[in-house]
């Protein structure tokens, strides 16, 4: 049975190690228990989000929550997942192969998140605050505002900045939100990186920026 997928959507499902289940099918998500029963997937104590969709989206929604949680049969061949139930045929490839994690270096990460303590914001797509990263240790800086940059240091997953320089320009609204937010996660002492996929996450205690891979 062939089910086109919605333009622009994917399936994604999130095996954990605790035995926790994620499923995104577009719009909603699933969150259960699973575990791996004679070649079967038997999720359980399923949660799913409430998010009104659009009609396409919410259809799919559906049907994949549906058949994920009616137990398929499941097996794993190198990077590929099948799924079935019936004449329902799923595959899937892992992550990393489908969608393998960006470098940080040569990048530009445009800053998508600004984190607060249990805040996570966004701010109008018109404002684009860039990093990019160089080989040799220089992170050009782009506040959206005013640009320059410094130097920075891996060692593990942490990352430590240099003085950073900015141009002065008096940069209004939310420019001046985005700048002071980049400046703070910058300037700290150090922070942890992660990269998963297109995203970028910069953290350090409860302040951080997350970031995207420009297109």
């Amino acid at each position: 049975m062939d089910r086109p997928l919605v333009p622009g959507t994917r399936i994604r499902l999130d095996f954990r190690a605790s035995g926790g289940l994620g499923v995104a099918a577009g719009c909603n998500t699933v969150g259960a228990t699973y575990r791996i029963e004679d070649g079967k997937l038997i999720a359980s104590n399923a949660a799913q989000t409430e998010i009104g969709c659009p009609q396409p989206a919410q259809t799919q929604d559906e049907w994949v929550f549906a058949f994920i949680l009616s137990g398929p049969t499941m097996t794993l061949d190198g990077n590929e997942l099948t799924l079935t139930q019936g004449d329902l045929v799923g595959r899937l490839l892992d992550r990393e192969a489908a969608d393998p994690d960006r470098p940080l270096t040569g990048t530009h990460w445009v800053v998508s998140t600004i984190l607060s303590g249990d805040t996570a914001s966004s701010f109008p797509a018109s404002l684009r605050a860039t990093l990019q990263f160089g080989k040799d240790g220089h992170v050009a800086v782009d506040t959206s505002c005013n640009t320059e940059g410094g130097t920075y240091a891996l060692d593990g997953t942490g990352i430590s900045f240099g003085s950073i320089s900015l141009t002065k320009k008096a940069c209004p609204g939310a420019s001046a939100q985005i700048e002071r937010a980049i400046v703070a996660t910058l300037g700290s002492d150090r922070l942890t990186w992660e990269i998963d996929a297109a995203s970028l996450w910069l953290r350090s205690g409860d302040v951080g920026l997350g970031l995207t891979a420009r297109q």
